[in-house]
C-alpha cells in the first residue's frame, strides 16, 4: 500500500514538472506537420524531428521540412523551397529511415540554385540541387567536386560508360550544359570517383587530373596519369 502511494505521488510530481518546463510548437495544415519539443531550460533542447530546422536565405528563399500526417510521417521528408508565392517540393523517400548524412541538408546557393548536400551510399557523396527558375530538383550522385559560386558540378554519371573506359560528367547548371569526358584508360577502384586525384574549376574551364590503369587488373596494371580539360 505504501508503495503504490509513493508511485502516485511521483507520476504527479513528473506530470506536473513536464508541464511547466516544457512547450511544444505544432505548425500544420491539412497535409503536413512538423511537432518541435523544446526545453525552457537552459541546460537541456530536445527536438522531437530528427531533420533540419526551416531556414529563410539572404536571397528571400525559404526552406522548410515536413511530412505528412499520414503512415509515411516516420519515413518520408519534404522539402520546400519557397519565395513570393513560386514554390518547389521534394520528397525524400524513407530518407528518415536511413542515416543522418542522407538527410538533403543546405549548404548554399547562387544566382540560379539552392545547393544540399547529400549521399547515395556509405562512401557515396551527392548533391540535391533546386533550381529557382524551373522550380525543379535534381539529384547528382558520385560527386567529384562542384562549385557553388560557377554553378558547376564533377560527378560520375553511370549513363555514360560505353566500354570499360572511365568517364567523368560535368554539369554547368547555368548553362544548363551536360558534358562528357572519356578517359583513354580504367578506372579500377571503387568508388569510381576515388580515380579522379583533383579538380580544378576556373570560371568556365574545368580541368580533371587523374590516375588510373592501362589495363583491368588493379594489381597487375600500369598506373598512368590522365589530365583532361573541359570548356563549358
Amino acid at each position: 500500500m505504501v508503495t503504490c502511494i509513493i508511485v502516485a505521488l511521483l507520476l504527479v510530481s513528473c506530470k506536473h514538472s513536464k508541464g511547466k518546463n516544457e512547450s511544444i510548437t505544432t505548425n500544420e495544415n491539412s497535409t503536413t506537420i512538423v511537432t518541435t519539443v523544446i526545453s525552457d531550460t537552459s541546460k537541456w533542447h530536445v527536438e522531437s524531428r530528427n531533420y533540419p530546422i526551416d531556414t529563410i536565405l539572404n536571397s528571400g528563399w525559404s526552406i522548410k521540412y515536413s511530412v505528412k500526417n499520414d503512415s509515411t510521417k516516420d519515413k518520408d521528408l519534404y522539402i520546400n523551397c519557397s519565395k513570393n508565392g513560386v514554390e518547389g517540393i521534394y520528397n525524400a523517400e524513407d530518407v528518415l529511415l536511413m542515416r543522418k548524412y542522407f538527410i538533403p541538408k543546405y549548404i548554399g546557393e547562387s544566382r540560379n540554385c539552392i545547393f544540399f548536400k547529400t549521399a547515395c551510399a556509405t562512401n557515396c557523396k551527392a548533391l540535391l540541387v533546386f533550381h529557382k527558375i524551373k522550380k525543379a530538383y535534381k539529384l547528382y550522385s558520385s560527386i567529384i567536386d562542384y562549385s557553388i559560386k560557377d554553378e558547376i558540378i564533377v560527378f560520375i554519371n553511370d549513363f555514360a560508360f560505353t566500354g570499360d573506359l572511365y568517364s567523368v560528367s560535368v554539369s554547368n547548371l547555368k548553362l544548363n550544359q551536360l558534358k562528357i569526358v572519356k578517359f583513354k584508360n580504367h578506372c579500377n577502384l571503387l568508388p569510381r570517383e576515388g580515380c579522379i586525384d583533383s579538380v580544378r574549376i576556373v570560371g568556365q574551364e574545368v580541368k580533371l587530373y587523374g590516375t588510373l590503369n592501362e589495363g583491368t587488373n588493379y594489381y597487375k596494371d600500369k598506373v598512368i596519369s590522365e589530365i583532361k580539360t573541359i570548356h563549358l
